[in-house]
């Protein structure tokens, strides 16, 4: 079994120390905590902070503060809020389109480990 250690530099292959600052925006610390993203993802694709709270099964409270601690974490307005409802910004439609792809590749390697921890048991 493989383990490995929280210590471990994220980031191997930046070797230029002028780098320095982009491999630490790259580091495993400049990822904001998951639950954040989970509810901006669903924020976004469901169109509303209430609609994702359902969705996740949470008070739409405490999606409503996921958000503003993504916005917080980046520094930048994802959702606009309008009498209408939100609609993401420009930042947020980039954003969204990103982590998406991202969260669609953790599902899927999460559903094939899943499928051959089945198969082995069988």
């Amino acid at each position: 079994m493989q383990t490995v250690s929280s210590d471990a530099p994220a980031i191997t292959h930046v070797t230029d120390s002028s780098n320095d600052a982009t491999a630490q925006l790259l580091s495993r610390r400049a990822l904001p905590p998951f639950e954040t993203l989970r509810a901006f993802d669903a924020i976004a694709r469901l169109g509303g902070v209430r609609k994702a709270a359902q969705y996740l099964c949470r008070d739409h409270a405490v999606v409503s503060r996921h958000l503003r601690a993504i916005e917080d974490w980046t520094g930048t307005k994802l959702i606009q809020r309008t009498p209408a409802g939100s609609v993401l910004t420009e930042d947020g439609i980039r954003y969204h389109r990103d982590i998406a792809s991202a969260l669609e590749l953790i599902a899927r390697a999460t559903v094939d480990l899943i499928k051959r921890g089945s198969q082995s048991q069988s």
